[in-house]
């Protein structure tokens, strides 16, 4: 992995350039009256970037780190970011589902 300037920060990237992100969302309080949910969003230890979030769900949470990682990537001018999940309903929503609602 190098080092690359993208905007005023330091990514990892690899030698194909790819930027790596990892995300991933969280619930509790099913069936409560104050559900809540949590995302974060990670590129490295230490990174300036790396964020954590709250909302109502824990897709929704999924869905915000995930749009979050792509974000503050296209901020920073990354061109190729992989983005790695643990969210079977956001990959299937991505690589199944999305061209279905054309």
């Amino acid at each position: 992995m190098n080092l690359e300037k993208y905007g005023i920060y330091n990514f990892h990237q690899d030698e194909d350039g790819f930027v790596y992100a990892y995300t991933d969302g969280s619930w509790e309080g099913n069936g409560t009256a104050a559900p809540c949910a949590g995302l974060g969003v990670y590129f490295g230890e230490g990174h300036a970037l790396n964020a954590v979030s709250g909302r109502a769900t824990n897709n929704c949470g999924e869905f915000q780190a995930d749009a979050l990682a792509i974000r503050l990537a296209k901020q920073q001018g990354i061109k190729r970011l992989t983005v790695n999940t643990d969210s079977r309903f956001l990959i299937d929503s991505i690589t199944e589902w999305l061209s279905s609602c054309k």
